[in-house]
């Protein structure tokens, strides 16, 4: 199915991975997921998203190497879907203004319901490559943040784009990076629930606004990615550079380490990979 919207998607189009002020993307903000606990919350982070902004860092070889899978892995099944499914639009671009800020994102795949009556049902699919680690094992067992997204996509979608349709299901087509199974987890779009996420992913876009104006670090979002955040020292230490980070001795490390993880930072008398990772995120006193 052609995509109309294409065009305005060129006239507006700004690259999130830039990370520039003033221009969010919708998997950039999130919502806040206060309900979560840290172990259960995965992000986004609004203190990460002023990191990377203020302080920006090249992506290494593993990032880079992501991202290519990534691509690679949404391409090949948006191609399979264009053949198999031609009722439906690929690579979707939203884009939007609220008060000083904008905001935009893309639905990979709008799923048209072929023997639909009206008014047309259609369902919001979005493509996520995982690893074996972070691949659901279960129907339950899904990243909230994921469907927090495509909530948010939906809700966009319908309101200020497709306003005549009815959005029926929200679709995560999970992908095993090394193997390229597929596996996809569904669930009912409810408006109201949508509606109460874009209220809180605008509220959030100004926050972060906010703090870049005034120079103040969003508060802490503790979340179960922060060890592999590459701003964890600065995190830590409550400071935008790296004047002033918090110093601390292999002991003090270790102490902190049993006492979020309740493991021991050593196994058969040798330090574990665990602790090396947590490690990493913190300035050793030499």
């Amino acid at each position: 199915m052609e995509n109309k919207f294409k065009e305005k998607w060129t006239l507006n189009e700004v690259d999130w991975h830039e990370h520039v002020p003033h221009h969010y993307h919708v998997s950039q903000i999130g919502v806040g997921h206060q309900d979560l606990s840290p172990d259960k919350h995965q992000g986004p982070c609004l203190r990460q998203a002023y990191y990377r902004i203020v302080v920006p860092k090249e992506r290494d070889v593993g990032s880079e190497g992501n991202l290519f899978v990534g691509t690679t892995v949404h391409e090949k099944l948006q191609d399979i879907t264009k053949k198999n499914v031609p009722h439906s639009i690929i690579e979707f671009p939203l884009f939007g203004k609220y008060l000083h800020v904008t905001y935009s994102g893309s639905v990979d795949i709008v799923k048209f319901k072929k023997k639909s009556f009206l008014p047309i049902k259609v369902n919001v699919c979005d493509i996520k490559s995982a690893s074996e680690y972070t691949l659901p094992k279960y129907e339950t067992d899904y990243n909230p943040t994921y469907f927090a997204q495509v909530y948010l996509y939906a809700y966009i979608l319908n309101t200020f784009y497709l306003v005549d349709v009815f959005v029926q299901d929200l679709e995560i087509w999970y992908v095993n990076k090394h193997n390229y199974a597929t596996h996809v987890i569904t669930q009912k779009y409810d408006p109201k629930k949508g509606k109460e996420f874009f209220k809180d992913f605008l509220q959030r876009c100004t926050e972060l606004d906010a703090h870049l104006q005034t120079e103040v670090l969003p508060d802490k979002e503790p979340m179960r990615w922060c060890k592999y955040c590459d701003y964890r020292m600065l995190c830590d230490s409550d400071c935008a550079t790296e004047e002033g980070i918090n110093v601390y001795t292999e002991e003090e490390i270790e102490k902190m380490y049993m006492e979020k993880t309740g493991k021991s930072p050593y196994w058969r008398g040798n330090k574990t990979k665990a602790y090396y990772s947590f490690k990493g995120g913190f300035k050793v006193e030499l």
